[in-house]
């Protein structure tokens, strides 16, 4: 009975019916909109995070035919690509990569702490350069490097 009763609704060409259902549409349209823009900034936020995720793992120095396949070669224009998406990073972003990038130039194997000290350069030097303070009881790159340099040599 009610499946009738909608059908009939929606199939009608009065006047009343078609002013109910352009007002109906346009509701729908209004609440969609409204809920893009709720959860616009968390998508966006998301993304970031996601997108650090997977940078992080293919920089990860791993002998995988797909680590070959993407990163065939690790010259000096990976530091470029990186320093300029580090420069778009809002501040927040900016630390937090910092933060994650140090804990993880402290720990692993030699080739993952090269690539994660070397990765720590780039966000140090935006950090700087951006005027943001660099926790005291961190080690500086410069630091970093020469001990890893002084380690495996």
């Amino acid at each position: 009975m009610l499946n009738m009763n909608v059908y009939t609704f929606c199939r009608s060409e009065s006047g009343a019916t078609t002013v109910d259902m352009t007002v109906l549409m346009a509701g729908v349209v209004g609440l969609g909109l409204a809920a893009v823009a709720v959860v616009q900034t968390e998508v966006i936020g998301l993304s970031g995070y996601v997108d650090v995720q997977l940078s992080d793992m293919m920089e990860d120095p791993a002998d995988t035919a797909l680590y070959s396949l993407l990163n065939p070669n690790r010259d000096t224009s990976w530091r470029a690509v990186l320093q300029e998406r580090v420069r778009r990073f809002n501040d927040n972003r900016l630390t937090r990569g910092y933060n994650n990038t140090y804990t993880r130039a402290l720990t692993g194997g030699r080739n993952r702490r090269a690539n994660q000290i070397d990765r720590l350069g780039v966000f140090e030097a935006e950090m700087i350069t951006r005027g943001i303070s660099i926790p005291d009881d961190n080690q500086r790159y410069a630091d970093l490097h020469a001990a890893w340099i002084a380690e495996y040599g």
